[in-house]
């Protein structure tokens, strides 16, 4: 394992040796823990009343749901 594959190819050798590759830096290390917790508050999550407002019927019940219940609400106090 010794030996040069490029010793007899000089062309071969002076054409890799003259291709430069610059390689950029990456973060090696860990998060914090308080990026890590940012991170996952940032994170989308799913609508959970998606399949409620699927249909029309439950898409106006769902709007008006809250208006009927801030009406309540407010008589009631």
């Amino acid at each position: 394992m010794n030996q040069d594959p490029f010793k007899h190819e000089e062309q071969l050798k002076t054409f890799l040796d003259s291709y430069h590759v610059d390689i950029p830096e990456f973060q090696t290390e860990k998060p914090g823990k308080w990026q890590r917790v940012i991170q996952w508050l940032a994170t989308p999550v799913k609508n959970p009343l998606d399949p409620l407002v699927e249909t029309v019927r439950s898409y106006s019940l769902a709007g008006t749901l809250p208006i009927v219940l801030g009406l309540v609400i407010a008589v009631l106090t």
